[in-house]
């Protein structure tokens, strides 16, 4: 939403609806442009964004936000376990980490 657009970052947060703040957003880009070894991380959003100006995206983001962003639990911390344990994934990872 920040590539070509001329929507503020605080608005561009606003509408995605995510915990992420409009200063967490503003100071990875601007850490981003400092580092001359980001330039392909800076230039990887503009060219997706270009893509999907030519040809849609295959993904509903605005249905997937308005089902997913409202539940305050997605998965329950035993179902959270299990799906660890049968997918042989780490099992120290605490099961806040599944509701983000």
């Amino acid at each position: 939403m920040l590539a070509g657009n001329t929507t503020s970052i605080r608005a561009t947060v606003r509408l995605t609806g995510t915990t992420v703040t409009s200063h967490n957003v503003s100071s990875l880009l601007a850490e981003l442009t400092r580092r001359p070894d980001c330039t392909g991380v800076l230039h990887a959003p503009i060219l997706l964004a270009d893509h999907l100006d030519q040809h849609g995206s295959p993904i509903d983001y605005a249905r997937r936000r308005a089902l997913f962003t409202c539940r305050s639990r997605f998965i329950d911390p035993e179902q959270w376990r299990d799906l660890q344990r049968r997918l042989r994934s780490n099992p120290l990872a605490d099961p806040a980490h599944a509701q983000q």
